[in-house]
């Protein structure tokens, strides 16, 4: 399986359930994220930081992009 389609993948993963990563995506922030689901910071924090790590990036922002790159996220 390529690289990009391993991305895609795990991002479309993460993006079907409403999990910190998903959120995070959609622009949560980790006090959001932990409103939401009703969980502790520093777990969204923990959740946040290994999407990061499984997507080789150090940036929010960085994930982000993957994202749009993987046609998962869509302007609108």
């Amino acid at each position: 399986m390529s690289a990009p389609t391993l991305t895609r993948r795990l991002i479309e993963a993460y993006l079907e359930h409403p999990r910190p990563g998903a959120l995070m995506a959609r622009g949560l922030s980790n006090d959001d994220i932990a409103a939401q689901l009703v969980i502790a910071q520093a777990t969204v924090k923990t959740h946040v930081n290994r999407v990061l790590a499984k997507l080789g990036v150090t940036t929010r922002v960085q994930a982000v992009v993957r994202a749009y790159e993987a046609g998962v996220v869509r302007v609108g």
